[in-house]
């Protein structure tokens, strides 16, 4: 309440040594370009996440797809070895 109106509310002081101000300086410097690789790092890996998604999508598709087939491939296996068993019972029933 004391301050004068003139006066600066901030001021750089001159026992502030210009390595100090430099180190600040670099470290923000330092912090905001890891942060961009982290937010980069961060993209990629939900890009990668997506692709991945995709991919994952992809082959439970084809393994419904194969299981189907696979389904009726028993059947026709099953129904071909019956009438293999009644061919063989009508070649041991003829005389």
């Amino acid at each position: 309440m004391n301050e004068p109106m003139n006066e600066p509310a901030w001021h750089f002081d001159r026992r502030i040594p210009i390595a100090m101000i430099l180190a600040i300086v670099l470290q923000t410097v330092g912090a905001v370009w890891w942060a961009s690789g982290v937010s980069s790092y961060i993209e990629a890996d939900r890009i990668a996440g997506g692709l991945r998604d995709n991919r994952i999508t992809a082959v439970e598709r084809i393994s419904d797809l194969i299981g189907n087939r696979m389904t009726r491939m028993e059947t026709l296996l099953e129904s071909q070895a019956e009438m293999l068993r009644d061919i063989r019972d009508a070649l041991k029933a003829r005389p």
